[in-house]
């Protein structure tokens, strides 16, 4: 079980540290502790499966994408489709990429 986290009045124009999560209202920021809030070796297992999926997918997505018959035979919508796919998964694992990285920091 975790424990609480004091609460302290902070100077106005604080900023948020590293491995902090910011909640914003009218009233008030509040800077929260993700490691206090967050179980970090679940979250990177998490992630790390999401890593594996998002370059699967990019493996067959590209080797599709380099396929000479599918390129001949599949309409060019089909491609585009195909090509968006690929860049979504890329897309998706840079962000992974960049959220581990985060996670190891905190």
């Amino acid at each position: 079980k975790k424990k609480g986290v004091p609460v302290q009045n902070l100077a106005e124009n604080i900023a948020a540290g590293d491995g902090m999560v910011t909640v914003v209202t009218a009233a008030a920021r509040v800077f929260m502790p993700l490691g206090e809030l967050v179980d970090t070796e679940k979250e990177l297992q998490r992630l790390e499966k999401e890593k594996k999926a998002a370059q699967k997918d990019i493996d067959f997505l590209s080797a599709k994408l380099n396929n000479q018959g599918f390129m001949a035979k599949a309409p060019e919508k089909v491609v585009a489709e195909e090509r968006e796919k690929l860049k979504n998964a890329q897309d998706m694992l840079a962000k992974v990429t960049a959220r581990i990285e985060e996670m190891k920091a905190l």
